[in-house]
């Protein structure tokens, strides 16, 4: 086998372990071309690294010698043909063992309080917790403050104000966090009210709730699901129903009559 096509194997490791540890997933998104490139190289020999080591060490073990010859057999007796061969199913073993020593390490205060035997058998919400850490990472690095905002809305269940290119105001929820990726367009959200900022003095209006938190409608929240063009959004802000009506909504003038639930100031 050509030389050139035993050093593709190692790259398509580092695929695999940029594409499945959180850590890296997130930041290859913010990466340019070439930087991508690189870091993959990296991360494939690294793993070539392990698996020639793995390799050797097997090799010199009486009782896996037909693991040996099991390998020599399937690669047909191709030299670092096996080694790469290793490299590529170390990838995802590897990159599961980075997650979840990410989830240990970013819960390090919890896992003190809870204790290491309880956290183990929770490992769905250890590699939650650091796929969550690995995004929150990735937007900071990207310097999008829009996306960390609506990021930390996602997180924390917390509603979001939305206003459009177009006036048009939405209070929701955050469906998805936003990733780091440059060609990601769209935003899913789970609206409570909508409206418009006036013309003449941009205030906002909430004109219009949505039926489906009245639970004896019996309708479905995810019909309501709205999906917006990030590029679309002029500003984002956190909301607070409570703090909106008691300190910002002023009462409506007769020009405002049927303005609905309130306006704010802009």
């Amino acid at each position: 086998m050509p030389s050139n096509l035993l050093l593709f194997l190692p790259l398509i490791a580092g695929y695999l372990f940029l594409h499945t540890a959180y850590r890296f997933k997130y930041r290859a998104k913010t990466l340019e071309g070439h930087r991508l490139v690189i870091e993959t190289a990296v991360c494939g020999f690294g793993l070539l690294a392990l698996a020639r080591f793995l390799v050797v060490c097997t090799s010199r073990v009486d009782m896996l010698g037909g693991v040996r010859d099991l390998l020599l057999e399937l690669t047909g007796g191709v030299p670092f043909l096996g080694t790469g061969v290793v490299s590529i199913g170390a990838a995802i073993p590897c990159a599961f063992i980075w997650n979840l020593t990410s989830g240990i390490w970013s819960t390090r205060d919890t896992w003190r309080r809870r204790g290491a035997r309880t956290l183990l058998l929770n490992r769905r919400w250890l590699l939650e917790n650091a796929q969550l850490v690995a995004l929150r990472r990735a937007l900071g690095s990207s310097k999008n403050e829009m996306k960390e905002l609506l990021n930390r809305a996602a997180e924390e269940g917390s509603l979001i104000l939305l206003s459009m290119r177009d006036r048009k105001v939405y209070a929701g929820w955050v469906v998805d966090s936003p990733t780091p990726d440059r060609n990601e367009t769209d935003l899913a959200i789970l609206p409570i009210y909508s409206g418009h900022r006036k013309v003449d003095d941009l205030r906002v209006v909430l004109d219009t709730p949505y039926p489906y938190e009245d639970e004896a409608n019996g309708l479905d929240p995810e019909d309501f699901i709205v999906v917006l063009r990030l590029a679309d959004i002029c500003s984002a802000r956190l909301f607070d129903k409570d703090v909106f009506y008691r300190h910002f909504v002023r009462e409506a003038q007769p020009a405002d009559t049927g303005s609905g639930k309130g306006s704010e100031s802009a």
